[in-house]
């Protein structure tokens, strides 16, 4: 019986257009990650919601994977909404740890949510000093302006 040899190109993606490096990205699989690059998946490709692998690793705190993908030319989605919307709940949560993680990836402290309020405006609204200090070192726009003219300076 002879086998036939079929090629999978690892671009594919689901119905969401999320592809394997997507999942691998977002599940901190640091070791499929360098597998599907060696084999020529696209490190900066985005999904329906405009995420790269890099948003996913940061959304979900994978440093490891996120730092490799940052060293190798990854970068976040154009639309940065589900990651800014990940590092506001880190913060509103009170969990240093996921901030430092996310913040630690490169991304950038100063991408405000849908009403312009940045990971900032919510430490200083929660009244949570570290991590306030933490976005600060980071670059956080102590006068950014959300779309009521607050700042976190207010």
């Amino acid at each position: 019986q002879q086998m036939r040899c079929v090629i999978i190109s690892p671009n594919l993606g689901d119905y969401d257009h999320r592809t394997a490096l997507h999942v691998a990205a977002s599940e901190g699989k640091l070791e499929s990650v360098k597998l599907l690059l060696s084999r020529g998946a696209e490190i900066n490709v985005v999904d329906r919601w405009g995420d790269t692998p890099l948003d996913g690793a940061a959304m979900n705190g994978c440093q490891s994977t996120g730092s490799y993908l940052l060293s190798n030319g990854g970068c976040y989605g154009k639309k940065n909404h589900n990651t800014t919307l990940r590092l506001i709940q880190a913060v509103s949560d009170n969990d240093v740890e996921h901030v430092q993680k996310i913040l630690s990836m490169g991304f950038d402290p100063n991408v405000g949510d849908y009403d312009h309020r940045t990971p900032l405006h919510i430490a200083v609204a929660v009244k949570n000093l570290e991590i306030a200090k933490l976005l600060i070192e980071h670059g956080a726009d102590v006068h950014a302006v959300d779309r009521f003219g607050g700042t976190p300076m207010r």
